[in-house]
């Protein structure tokens, strides 16, 4: 019985040590074939991270489009947000706000944003691909590195006047500031406040031309630029014609009749912009009707008292050496 207890002890021994060789041997090779994947590990000491591929699963028993993982958000700010973003929901458009804490860059931060706006299908439909995704990344170890990212589906802008390049504006001038000061609840409440005014404020964009609109508003565009032509030219043309001679100063009754042609043209220019949808037309036949209703009368007033006054100048005059010839018969 003594002889076997060294044995056997010799044996259990020679068994450990295999097992920690083949342990040391076939470990790292293991644990790179994926049987051992850790997931993104976070030492709050040394704020270190193993960037393995853990991307969050959406809960599709989950309430609310607002998940705040790292809690920047009070309960009050939450259901300011989670309101905005149903109003957005009734108008056609989804949104979601997601919260991070990661040591990314803005451009990782963007990545993460348009992968979660694609894998969670934010969106107001299967496959519509028109959500807005607002991912706000802390790093508490470098505040200075915090960022906020809109990720916009293709089919997301624009919304009415609201396209990329004012999404950005936003987000740059409005929403990264107030991240640079902590104020996150204040930076989405204008990414998002502002999409809404957007889509209940902003005037609807206009149906696409027909094709006879299409071809007044062509149309529009040369009458346009003829009738500024005729409210210049044509004033000594109706000039010339009628009193046969060139002059800056015509006759009230010439004026009054360049007046009613340049008002009949106005107005019949204006018809066909309208309808052609044509600003450009419409403007132009705005300005020649003001022209020949309001300018051309108020000159011919003012030519017509300025005539009628030195008319009284001169009479007394007459009137005087009349009188003048009376009394020398007389004498």
């Amino acid at each position: 019985m003594t002889n076997r207890i060294p044995g056997i002890t010799v044996s259990a021994c020679l068994a450990m040590v295999l097992v920690v060789v083949v342990m040391v041997l076939i470990g790292p090779a293991w644990m790179s074939a994926g049987a051992y994947v850790p997931a993104r590990s976070m030492s709050v000491g040394s704020f270190s991270f193993l960037q393995g591929d853990d991307f969050p699963e959406r809960n599709p028993n989950r309430p609310g489009a607002v998940y705040d993982t790292v809690d920047i958000l009070t309960s009050a700010q939450e259901k300011a947000i989670q309101t905005d973003i149903n109003r957005a929901s009734g108008l056609g458009i989804e949104m979601l706000v997601y919260t991070r804490m990661a040591a990314e860059s803005a451009a990782d931060s963007q990545v993460f944003a348009d992968r979660l706006n694609a894998e969670w299908n934010v969106a107001s439909s299967e496959g519509a691909n028109d959500g807005l995704v607002y991912l706000i990344t802390v790093n508490p170890m470098d505040p200075d590195t915090n960022s906020v990212v809109v990720s916009a589906g293709e089919a997301a802008l624009p919304i009415r006047q609201l396209d990329q390049d004012a999404l950005q504006q936003i987000l740059m001038a409005e929403m990264m500031p107030e991240v640079a000061d902590g104020e996150f609840n204040t930076a989405l409440q204008y990414g998002i406040r502002r999409v809404l005014n957007a889509m209940e404020y902003s005037p609807p964009d206009p149906e696409p031309l027909t094709s006879l609109q299409a071809s007044l508003y062509t149309f529009a565009n040369i009458l346009g630029a003829a009738l500024l032509q005729f409210a210049i030219l044509g004033f000594f043309i109706v000039t010339i014609v009628r009193e046969r001679r060139f002059t800056i100063a015509p006759t009230p009754v010439t004026q009054a009749i360049y007046a009613v042609c340049l008002a009949l043209a106005s107005i019949g220019v204006g018809i066909i912009a309208i309808a052609g949808r044509n600003a450009f037309g419409s403007l132009t036949a705005l300005a020649t009707l003001i022209i020949a209703a309001c300018v051309v009368p108020l000159l011919i007033g003012l030519q017509t008292r300025g005539n009628r006054h030195s008319n009284e100048i001169r009479v007394p005059g007459r009137t005087a050496s009349k009188a003048r010839v009376i009394g020398s018969a007389h004498g």
